[in-house]
């Protein structure tokens, strides 16, 4: 599945809407209890593409770092925005891994993903989800969900 392209512009944000550098999103906000081992609460990673228009915003519940600039990401949330703002797609899973150099999440557990509008709905295990062009790659146990309405097209002049 593939939404529509998108570029990055601006830093990510850790927590709330404070932008901070890249590497500075799990560090700076991580819980510092014994065994808390870097664990970011309310993970947020967003995608501005040209006029700083937010063109997707990669969520997690919990965040936790790991070695390089990989993140493991539990309750991944990803929305991704038309031109007028609002959502237009949006992906879920349970936990997925994060490297944020690349800007490219990865699981081979479940994920689901359907449209703003409910007429599509796809889901499957194991994915890979690039930020930077907003594509979707489900690998396994693939179901797609059209609804009839995204089915009804005018046909084109002969």
């Amino acid at each position: 599945v593939t939404t529509q392209a998108l570029s990055s512009g601006l830093a990510p944000l850790a927590k709330a809407d404070a932008p901070v550098a890249a590497h500075d999103s799990i560090s700076n906000a991580q819980d510092r209890s014994p065994g808390g081992r870097g664990v970011t609460k309310g993970f947020k990673f967003p995608d501005y593409g040209q006029e700083r228009r937010l063109k997707s915003m990669l969520t997690g519940k919990e965040a936790r770092a790991e070695a390089g600039d990989r993140i493991l990401i539990t309750d991944l949330r990803v929305e991704t925005y038309g031109a007028d703002g609002k959502v237009d797609m949006i992906v879920e899973a349970p936990q997925c891994v994060f490297d944020r150099k690349s800007r490219v999440a990865t699981s081979t557990g479940g994920v689901e993903a359907h449209s703003a509008d409910g007429r599509f709905f796809i889901s499957g295990e194991g994915f890979e989800w690039r930020q930077a062009d907003a594509h979707l790659f489900l690998s396994n146990r693939v179901h797609t969900v059209l609804s009839k309405e995204l089915l009804n097209t005018t046909k084109p002049n002969p």
